[in-house]
């Protein structure tokens, strides 16, 4: 959805994004969202839990992949790379070679 807002006009934004932001623009000017001391005439920026670098949930915290394998964390999943031997994505499916 696209508003136009004419000069004066307030706008507020809220709501809850967990991953990664690049290059953010409002009305194709970069918003300068990491650096809370830099200002830019007409927009004003809050951050909160805003750091940067790229960072996901721990989903190998929970050690879903068993003994046969290893968690792999691909951002907000994960794979279990199975030993020689097994397959599926948590090496569930032995192979009888």
């Amino acid at each position: 959805m696209r508003t136009r807002l004419s000069a004066g006009q307030l706008i507020t934004m809220v709501g809850h994004l967990e991953g990664c932001l690049r290059d953010v623009r409002f009305h194709g000017e970069r918003l300068l969202y990491l650096d809370a001391t830099a200002r830019q005439p007409g927009v004003t920026v809050t951050n909160v839990n805003v750091r940067p670098g790229c960072r996901g949930g721990d989903v190998c915290a929970a050690a879903p992949c068993p003994t046969n394998a290893f968690c792999n964390d691909t951002w907000n999943d994960f794979e279990c790379p199975c030993m020689p031997g097994w397959e599926g994505k948590t090496t569930q499916s032995h192979l009888f070679l």
